[in-house]
């Protein structure tokens, strides 16, 4: 994942969240301040914004507690709602929630918990909750951390092309909510639409990293040769075809790409001789 996010960066791809997280009063210092995390995992960004409230000594995650009560609807955090955003289509724990903002809301249990996606985003903690507004609904087993969390966060970890994992964590007690993405399909729907051979060769680079189908992206890099015969499209097609096991079809496009060495850095001329070397060993063996 590392290698595609880096190309994207290189070749000015940004990713861009379809719509923005909600904007939380922040003009004074607050009990509970304002926090926000993110995170991009394959082509989908996720962003939270929420209020870090303190258990200062009171008791939460039980019948009666103080705070986040057993059997109550709570916000995911103070103040205003907790809002998430994707900038696809996602899966939470498998049920389907389409790209945009939603409040978060969470019913603690004994056992499972209730994750709400609600699309009402822009209120003040779950007094107005809304269940005809519910975009989804998730169950979730908490688990007991040895670690003890004073002012509640949520964390984004375990990040790969296809999906990660959202930790809400207060006291001992932490909430993992699964979410995962069609990496290949997101993929493939920017691929169909780029209109520039920088941006489908960014993709069939990324597609064959990742051993997608060749059939389905190397018409992608044969689509950026075909606007844009230069060196760089010429030494991508190499590569790919390479990554792909086609050594024959590698050379090949290497020896085109070295014959139009003009303006390139040598350094980029070495690494593409490098590997047409390798390659021609490979077809040798």
């Amino acid at each position: 994942m590392l290698r595609s996010l880096l190309l994207l960066a290189a070749l000015g791809l940004a990713l861009t969240p379809t719509s923005s997280a909600q904007t939380r009063a922040g003009d004074a210092p607050r009990p509970s301040p304002n926090a926000r995390v993110g995170q991009t995992f394959g082509l989908t960004d996720v962003d939270i914004t929420y209020g870090r409230p303190a258990t200062r000594d009171r008791s939460l995650f039980a019948s009666g507690s103080d705070l986040a009560p057993y059997g109550e609807m709570w916000r995911a955090g103070a103040n205003e709602a907790t809002t998430i955003t994707f900038s696809t289509d996602v899966l939470v724990e498998g049920q389907p929630l389409a790209a945009g903002t939603y409040a978060l809301f969470v019913k603690p249990e004994a056992s499972d918990w209730t994750v709400y996606f609600n699309r009402e985003a822009n209120q003040w903690g779950a007094f107005g909750y809304d269940a005809e507004r519910d975009a989804a609904r998730v169950t979730v087993a908490p688990e007991t951390s040895a670690e003890m969390v004073e002012q509640m966060q949520f964390r984004i970890a375990d990040a790969s092309n296809e999906g990660a994992t959202i930790y809400l964590e207060w006291g001992t007690t932490r909430l993992p909510i699964e979410v995962t993405a069609d990496f290949a399909r997101a993929l493939t729907d920017r691929a169909n639409a780029a209109d520039t051979w920088q941006s489908l060769m960014t993709y069939a680079m990324i597609a064959s990293q990742n051993s997608m189908d060749p059939e389905v992206t190397l018409p992608w890099i044969e689509r950026a040769v075909a606007m844009d015969g230069n060196f760089n499209t010429h030494r991508a097609h190499a590569m790919i075809l390479a990554n792909y096991g086609d050594y024959e079809g590698a050379v090949a496009a290497a020896d085109l790409a070295l014959g139009m060495i003009d303006d390139v850095s040598e350094q980029n001329v070495n690494r593409l001789t490098a590997s047409r070397e390798q390659w021609m060993a490979a077809l040798e063996n």
